[in-house]
């Protein structure tokens, strides 16, 4: 799959965090923090029910997870780097965007020290997801679409173009 963390400012603009090495990754401060990938691999895990309510209409219910080899879809792994770093290697917004907990309303938070927990390095991210189905034959897409001859209308197929 492919993914790119956003967010948005102050001004409602979309921000891609990746580039502003909000963790410190590909700073040479930080060399054990390397830029990550955007394209990862995750292992889809899931199961599901379906019942025919008749000939041409079912319902279903489906539950699936999937398993990510990464800890950033979220932007957020590890520690809070140093304030004055993110800011000269990456500008305010870097530093603007690391720290959000400075937006809300009366707050007198401050940009956390160094290396205080940002996110949990131990286990990467996944997600859970969930529906119900309800599906419905077309029965008028069948194999004798164009034909007088509409006997075998109960077949779902493809229109026949000769």
């Amino acid at each position: 799959y492919k993914f790119n963390p956003y967010t948005y400012n102050s001004n409602r603009e979309k921000v891609f965090l990746e580039p502003l090495s909000t963790e410190g990754q590909g700073l040479e401060e930080y060399p054990d923090r390397k830029r990550y990938k955007l394209l990862q691999l995750s292992l889809p895990v899931g199961g599901g029910l379906k019942y025919a309510l008749s000939d041409d209409v079912h319902i279903g219910v489906e539950m699936g997870f999937r398993k990510l080899f990464t800890d950033f879809l979220d932007d957020l792994s590890t520690t809070y780097v140093d304030q004055d770093v993110l800011l000269r290697r990456r500008g305010q917004q870097a530093v603007d965007l690391a720290f959000r907990g400075d937006e809300l309303k009366n707050s007198t938070r401050q940009y956390p020290p160094h290396n205080t927990t940002r996110g949990n390095k131990k286990s990467n991210d996944g997600y859970y997801f969930g529906l119900v189905r309800l599906s419905f034959r077309m029965n008028w897409f069948d194999n004798t679409y164009g034909n007088s001859n509409r006997s075998n209308s109960r077949k779902l197929g493809c229109p026949s173009w000769r």
